[in-house]
């Protein structure tokens, strides 16, 4: 990108809103936001910011770009120093000692960090309180952080070129936590690490899958001791990295959420002036909530289940083609949209919660979502290893009494006759017997049904999230005028040599991006198939491993989110 005179270490998103009821109500709205915005700039000039207004990509929205002065950084930096000696985290130098900058630097991620933490603090945290969610902005809609695109690019073709993005030593580690922050560097870092693991159960799964028979408990008790074995090395990893990082009890000095209501307002940052037990009771009152969501998808999911596996099986009347696709359609347009609606609820109800601390709330909030998310990935595999593969015949057979047992009863009259004459069309022949049935279960279902989660859904999964946002993003430009654009990396113009243009045009651009949330990564860490290249040895129905490159996360990190 070319260099830009206009500097920025965040871009405050502010969109003021368009709907009215009346022509008095639009001028009361606009009236309202302009005033808002002006003590927006005020705010941040009298905090030693700097700030001005640009354009945004539709009417109303406005993106301020803030920078902070080297004056400022230095006196949010040692704040910082004092509070972490305070509270016992480890520091570089003890409080009041001078910093040597030319011989430790600030790194991009630190500066970044230090700036939106006090620019989205509450005021009684020392920050300015300005964020999503604030009752006192109501027009803030983001605030998000610019991407290096010089440093992504360079990443990228590192991991995906030279590494092929399995490999991190400790020199690149420190590379990214300089450039994103301890969070995602410690998340690549897992990814990293759990890929190389992964080679272990790969090269027994291959022997296993070779030379044994399926369902092989040996190869299932040695994934088992690796899985517990990975699970403890990692543990100590993670210490390592939070003392080498000087992270280890760094929540103790976590900033409170915005969104935080408390009883009353205090500056004691041990006191979070919401009682511990109403905070507890409401997350029982939860439980019910989510026990009450798994029944009713355990439900649903065992009815698609029992379509597909006998229902399917036993119909030969006419379009039983076909009928093998109605449990596809009937998972594609319910379980979806159960898990949306379950979703919004469970968002609702963490909210409801009155976290203090983002920490907190996430976890709570990963508890819900994988609680449900867990049923909707295992408990196919979980009714065919347990139910379909020991009992099948005895099921298919029962299912098959249930279904057609009406068409085998004598006809008392005429109309009778014909109707059971037309039932018996649609069903398999009564004297079927036992092997009949038996020959129509599937041995391979399992093996089958693993192959289809992982190697189905990475090709569909890869293509929505690394090939859909690409084409939405053509289309989008298409309705705006700007032509069939694909790359969402502005180009640098002739009549623009300061880059300011081209500055703005990028700052446009990553406004309109989702956000990027580590959260919302890891379900594909934990469920196979949810997330693209995924792998694993599935044949003859081994237990489930997954392998995780790296490639499309960083995809979603540099390219398809902004940076919060």
């Amino acid at each position: 990108m070319a260099s830009s005179s206009l500097k920025s270490d965040l871009v405050v998103q502010f969109v003021a809103s368009t709907a009215s009821v009346s022509k008095q109500d639009a001028r009361n709205k606009a009236q309202a936001a302009l005033d808002e915005y002006n003590e927006l700039l005020n705010t941040l000039h009298n905090a030693g910011l700097l700030a001005a207004g640009k354009p945004g990509n539709t009417t109303g929205e406005i993106l301020v770009v803030v920078s902070c002065p080297w004056d400022k950084l230095r006196e949010l930096i040692e704040t910082e120093r004092h509070t972490d000696f305070l509270h016992g985290l480890l520091t570089n130098a003890y409080s009041g000692e001078d910093r040597d900058f030319s011989a430790a630097p600030v790194s991009p991620a630190d500066r970044l960090r230090l700036v939106h933490s006090y620019v989205t603090a509450t005021s009684t945290q020392g920050g300015l309180g300005i964020a999503p969610g604030s009752k006192k902005w109501p027009h803030v809609k983001s605030v998000f952080v610019l991407h290096d695109r010089t440093f992504n690019h360079t990443w990228i073709s590192s991991w995906t070129k030279r590494q092929l993005g399995f490999s991190l030593s400790d020199k690149e580690l420190d590379v990214v936590k300089n450039q994103f922050g301890e969070s995602v560097a410690l998340y690549y870092t897992f990814l990293s690490s759990y890929a190389q693991s992964l080679v272990f159960p790969a090269l027994i799964g291959v022997t296993f899958w070779k030379f044994e028979k399926p369902y092989n408990p040996i190869y299932s008790l040695l994934v088992v001791i690796w899985s517990v074995t990975f699970v403890e090395w990692w543990r100590i990893r993670e210490r390592k990295l939070s003392i080498r990082w000087g992270t280890r009890g760094a929540a103790k000095v976590e900033k409170r959420r915005v969104e935080f209501r408390p009883v009353k307002e205090t500056v004691d940052e041990d006191d979070e002036s919401f009682p511990w037990w109403k905070r507890e009771f409401r997350v029982l009152t939860s439980l019910p909530v989510i026990a009450t969501a798994a029944v009713i998808l355990t439900a649903l999911l065992t009815g698609i289940f029992v379509l597909e596996a006998f229902v399917t099986q036993l119909y030969t009347g006419p379009g039983h083609q076909v009928a093998s696709l109605i449990p596809t359609i009937m998972f594609a347009a319910l379980v979806p949209q159960f898990l949306g609606v379950y979703q919004k609820i469970a968002a609702a109800l963490t909210e409801w919660e009155n976290h203090a601390h983002q920490s907190t709330h996430d976890a709570s909030l990963t508890i819900k979502t994988f609680a449900l998310s867990s049923i909707v990935a295992y408990l196919g595999l979980s009714l065919s290893a347990f139910v379909y593969v020991p009992f099948g015949e005895y099921l298919m057979t029962l299912v098959h009494a249930l279904l057609f047992k009406e068409s085998a009863k004598p006809a008392d009259n005429k109309a009778d006759a014909k109707v059971h004459e037309g039932a018996a069309k649609l069903t398999p022949a009564s004297a079927e017997t036992a092997s009949n049935i038996a020959s129509k279960l599937n041995s391979s279902r399992l093996q089958n049904q693993m192959f289809a989660y992982t190697v189905t859904n990475q090709i569909i999964n890869t293509f929505l999230e690394i090939g859909l946002p690409f084409v939405m993003r053509g289309v989008g430009n298409v309705r705006s005028g700007k032509g069939l654009r694909m790359s969402g990396t502005p180009k640098a113009e002739k009549d623009d040599p300061t880059g300011d243009k081209l500055f703005i045009h990028d700052v446009q651009y990553q406004a309109s991006l989702p956000e990027y949330s580590i959260f919302g990564t890891l379900p594909g860490l934990v469920i196979p198939g949810a997330h693209p290249f995924h792998s694993g040895l599935l044949r003859d129905g081994y237990s489930v491993w997954i392998c995780r490159p790296l490639f499309d996360d960083l995809a979603a990190c540099t390219s398809h989110g902004s940076r919060q």
